[in-house]
């Protein structure tokens, strides 16, 4: 090799080191950004506060992206409470990741690996088994170590007594798409990201989930995802990718709806997208926060509030819950004679 090109391999692996220690430091001062809040007692029940006949894919929901990530490396984490916290602060729909590796069972994202599986499981069903007025929404669509099966082992050891079933003679996406809140109250709904005919779908508390690009036949949830929208900046991001996804959900419309409001890692360079994971989660969030709060308070006065439903996003805490869950008062889903309470104890100050 050249000497010339020696010295410029050279400056670009320096570089290289420059940019991961900037990248870093970013990501431990912006993570002060995150806004950090107590815990609400009254968001423990904040669904006892909802009508009984209001279809469950009518109630506006917190939602946790990547649930399990509390304890992993900043490059990888998405959450910074436990699954007991987040529920306290009105989280009700999850995105579980389970990795297995030997015996050992745990949340991982990418390389990482973060809460341990029976504590996950266990912590919700505690909560379950005390708060008959909520309903949890637990959505696998990421397995790691071939964990499939052992995930439905944790779910008839911890959930049997817990998860809705079909009992009925609609088909799945019909029975969750007319499903109430009052006939899913106490109960986990799961959501699997397997394709139809595979064995773990046998199970009649499996509901199947769509994948990204929203093609899978016959799924009850849908979560669209696009690398290429979710790299935008925060405010082409909340210009173009938060219509384009709701777009997407109305063509069909049946079933639950995941609005995704979190950043990805990565940069478009004329026509290349530059996929990286220097930045972090944290770093994405504090650049994306407010504005992604201004967008979920505005749905208010938007005709797209109809469609909203779940809406999932990084660093959960009772100031977001609050945001997202107060939209119901805007969409008639508060019981008679209880909107002066609801207003007072889940508007967000």
């Amino acid at each position: 090799m050249k000497k010339s090109k020696k010295i410029v391999l050279s400056i670009l692996c320096t570089l290289a080191v420059l940019l991961i220690v900037i990248a870093s430091a970013l990501a431990y001062f912006t993570s002060t950004a995150i806004v950090k809040t107590e815990a609400d007692e009254n968001l423990s029940k904040w669904m006892s506060y909802i009508k009984d006949e209001t279809l469950l894919k009518s109630v506006v929901i917190p939602g946790s992206h990547d649930a399990g990530s509390k304890g992993m490396m900043w490059l990888t984490k998405t959450q910074n409470k436990d699954i007991k916290e987040q529920l306290a602060d009105g989280v009700r729909y999850f995105d579980i990741r389970i990795q297995k590796d030997g015996d050992d069972f745990a949340a991982f994202h990418g390389p990482s690996k973060g809460l341990k599986a029976d504590d996950i499981f266990k912590d919700i069903r505690d909560f379950i088994s005390v708060n008959n007025t909520e309903t949890l929404i637990l959505d696998f669509q990421h397995f790691k170590g071939e964990s499939e099966a052992d995930v439905i082992n944790f779910i008839n050891g911890y959930l049997s007594e817990s998860v809705l079933r079909n009992n009925t003679e609609k088909d799945d996406v019909t029975f969750v798409d007319e499903l109430t809140l009052g006939e899913a109250r106490g109960k986990c709904l799961v959501f699997w990201g397997t394709e139809k005919g595979n064995h773990h779908l046998a199970n009649d508390f499996v509901f199947l989930r769509n994948n990204d690009d929203g093609t899978r036949q016959g799924s009850a949830l849908h979560s669209y995802y696009d690398y290429d929208l979710n790299i935008l900046s925060p405010k082409n991001y909340i210009k173009r990718a938060v219509p384009n996804y709701i777009e997407r959900y109305k063509k069909d419309g049946k079933g639950l709806f995941v609005l995704q409001g979190q950043l990805t890692d990565g940069f478009p360079i004329l026509n290349h997208k530059v996929k990286t994971t220097v930045m972090g989660p944290q770093f994405q969030e504090a650049r994306m926060q407010y504005l992604m709060s201004r967008c979920v308070i505005t749905l208010k006065d938007s005709a797209d509030l109809k469609y909203i439903n779940i809406i999932m996003r990084d660093f959960l805490n009772a100031t977001k819950s609050k945001e997202i869950i107060s939209l119901n008062y805007y969409k008639n889903n508060v019981k008679s004679g209880s909107d002066g309470v609801f207003r007072s104890h889940f508007f967000a100050s």
